[in-house]
């Protein structure tokens, strides 16, 4: 009786050492692709506020629609890949929530002037 409680205690001891290494393996290769992907999501993000403009300014067009959803398509897939590869997933949820929070507050203060209520 006694062997067999020792041998569940160290299968579950084995079993967390592998949960622990696998996370930890999951967030190494996450980021890596964070780093891997920095630059051209940034670039992505500067071409698409450079098609706002266009737009606003020149109308909208068939094309510029085309290329803004490919764009924002790349920016879900980006994230969905980042979600599903977070060994902690409401964590790296509430930071990216944050994120992008905060870049709208930027994007707000910098388009529109304060208002003088």
């Amino acid at each position: 009786m006694n062997d067999v409680s020792n041998s569940e205690t160290q299968d579950k001891a084995a079993s967390a050492e592998e949960a622990v290494k696998v996370k930890k393996e999951r967030y190494q290769l996450l980021q890596r692709l964070e780093d891997l992907l920095e630059t051209p999501m940034l670039i992505l993000a500067f071409l698409w506020l450079a098609l706002l403009m266009v737009e606003l300014i020149w109308g909208e067009s068939l094309l510029f629609e085309i290329v803004g959803t490919i764009i924002w398509a790349i920016f879900i897939l980006d994230f969905a890949v980042k979600f599903v590869l977070a060994p902690h997933k409401v964590g790296g949820l509430n930071d990216q929530v944050q994120h992008v929070t905060h870049q709208v507050r930027c994007c707000h203060d910098l388009l529109l002037p304060p208002s003088h209520c």
